[in-house]
Order: C-alpha cells, then sequence, then structure tokens
C-alpha cells in the first residue's frame, strides 16, 4: 500500500534507510525532529510504501512553489523490480500538481546523494543520464 508519510512513519523508514547500504543519512536533518520538520512544510507529498506489515519503500518530496524535488527515494532491496518506486514517484508527483497551481509550470528534480558504498544507485544515475 502506497500512502502519504507521517511522522508515526519514522521509526520504519530509519528501520529501511540504515538497512540500504551506502545511504547517506544526516544527522540533523534526518532526526526524527528533522523529519518532523521537513513533513510539516511538506505535509502531503512524501511517501511511503507498506508491504508485509513494514516500510519497504519511501521517499521525502518537498517544493518550494516552483521546483519539486525528491529525496531518499529508496526500495528495500528484497521489494525491488515490482514497481514500488515507480507508483511512489507517480504518488508523489500527483501530491505535487494538487498543491499547485495548474496554470503555472511545476519542475521536478532529483537530489540524489551519492556514495562510493552505494554502487547500484550510481550505475542507475549514470544510465539515466544524470551526471
Amino acid at each position: 500500500m502506497i500512502r502519504t508519510m507521517t511522522i508515526e512513519d519514522y521509526d520504519e523508514v530509519y528501520r529501511l534507510w540504515t538497512k540500504i547500504r551506502g545511504f547517506g543519512l544526516r544527522s540533523v536533518d534526518d532526526s526524527r525532529e528533522g523529519i518532523k520538520r521537513f513533513l510539516s512544510r511538506n505535509p502531503s507529498t512524501s511517501v511511503v510504501a507498506w508491504e508485509d506489515e513494514k516500510v519497504v519503500g519511501s521517499i521525502l518530496c518537498g517544493h518550494d512553489g516552483r521546483r519539486g524535488c525528491l529525496y531518499h527515494v529508496c526500495v528495500d532491496e528484497d521489494y525491488r523490480r515490482r514497481g514500488i518506486g515507480k507508483a511512489m514517484v507517480v504518488y508523489a508527483m500527483e501530491e505535487l500538481k494538487k498543491e499547485n497551481d495548474y496554470e503555472k509550470k511545476m519542475d521536478f528534480g532529483i537530489n540524489t546523494c551519492r556514495s562510493s558504498g552505494n554502487d547500484r544507485s550510481l550505475r542507475r544515475q549514470k544510465g539515466s543520464g544524470n551526471k
């Protein structure tokens, strides 16, 4: 089930983040308080995917009124190749559209954190044309 993330999801989301090899976390921004602040500024755009009674995917998504950004896009390795990531991105983009006037053009960007320990992510970014 894919739905909007709430602060009550934090423990499960953090568990997922720490499970993924090479996933970069920041002590302040990714703390419970940091995520609570992010979600209060962006109450409907961040996403979690629940399966088997646990979070198996998440995206932090926010905007400044002109540009939408996706952060910490991840899916548990055991649940990849099932369309969960794509479904979460579509969900987040639809929520961004709801928050903004359809007459305005919204740009979308993906903010990626690269790490030498996350080779799969680096290969995917290179393959998609990201620099």
